[in-house]
């Protein structure tokens, strides 16, 4: 999840409307009358090195899901509706992609968070055992990796060429690694940072009681969290 927001999704759920799926990467897609067949546009879009997103990468990114033997925890859903090698490259910017059978899930699951597309020139290169390292892969995402300090934090700065014109909206953030959770649960409320996961559930429930506390515990509505 923190190495998440160097990267698109060739299409993302919308982030002021969840239940509405829309491009990422691509600029628009398009479905055969049978529902088998999906042909993606991709934007204008470029890897953190200066090189285009081509629909290459995105073929690399599907295969490199569904690659056989691999193990695929939260991806390997993919491999119900897409066949390794099966996708076509049409042009630089056009990649179609058949699946097994007509679902709309096909596309519900395609737009997870962990569907990441990658570099095919960086992640197959001459290098790409150094690039799988943690730190070490680029992405195409509105966030370039600054510093990586292995089990203490991570930092980010503003993609200044992003394709999505006007965002980010800030020019940098970091991800502080908190191993304790007693820690976690001391600092949230402080206000010393925004946001944090992989909370205990009855420590949802503690940072929600104390003072200024914003978090959600599970079952609880959103609207009513403070």
């Amino acid at each position: 999840m923190p190495s998440g927001p160097q990267f698109n999704g060739l299409v993302y759920h919308n982030p002021v409307n969840p239940d509405e799926i829309v491009c990422d990467l691509c600029e628009s897609w398009t479905v055969s009358r049978d529902g088998k067949t999906y042909t993606f546009r991709l934007r204008q879009a470029e890897w953190h090195d200066g090189k285009p997103v081509t629909a290459e990468d995105i073929k690399f990114s599907l295969d490199r899901i569904v690659e056989p033997g691999a193990i695929r925890v939260r991806t390997g859903v993919l491999r119900t509706f897409y066949e390794h090698g099966s996708a076509q490259v049409i042009d630089p910017r056009t990649v179609r992609v058949p699946i097994n059978f007509a679902s709309p899930l096909f596309l519900v699951n395609l737009a997870s968070e962990y569907m990441k597309m990658y570099p095919k020139h960086v992640a197959q290169g001459p290098s790409a055992d150094d690039a799988q390292k943690p730190g070490k892969l680029i992405g195409s995402g509105p966030w370039k990796l600054k510093e990586f300090k292995p089990n203490i934090s991570i930092e980010y700065v503003r993609n200044t060429n992003y394709f999505k014109k006007g965002l980010p909206y800030f020019d940098g953030m970091i991800f502080t690694i908190v191993r304790d959770y007693n820690r976690r649960v001391a600092a949230f409320p402080s206000s010393v940072i925004a946001g944090m996961f992989h909370f205990e559930e009855e420590q949802y429930f503690e940072v929600d009681a104390a003072p200024r506390g914003r978090a959600t515990p599970p079952g609880k509505p959103a609207a009513a969290a403070q």
